[in-house]
């Protein structure tokens, strides 16, 4: 969510823009997605990503995921974005 005229605001930071393709000055939001096979796709839960926290955004997946699949969402697939990094072995493990 770009933030260009931001000073002095919490959660906001530099990260890369697809929408861009370039660093930008915004909040680091990331969100899961459902999409039914209709089609219809709509935010199931979010985190705004804080480096206070020390979580990495594969982190941030997985309580993500572990909530919705607690609150009784049963996914056919689960995909994700290819603008994260490769780290999502252990991530597999949870989903099956």
């Amino acid at each position: 969510m770009d933030k260009p005229y931001s000073q002095y605001m919490a959660f906001v930071g530099h990260f890369w823009s697809g929408k861009h393709h370039r660093t930008v000055k915004g909040i680091k939001l990331v969100t899961l997605f459902y999409t039914d096979n209709h089609g219809q796709h709509q935010p199931v839960n979010f985190r705004v990503y804080d480096k206070a926290e020390d979580k990495t955004k594969n982190d941030y997946f997985q309580d993500m995921l572990a909530e919705v699949l607690a609150w009784g969402l049963e996914p056919a697939f689960v995909t994700r974005d290819s603008w994260y990094r490769a780290i999502f072995a252990h991530s597999l493990e949870m989903v099956k």
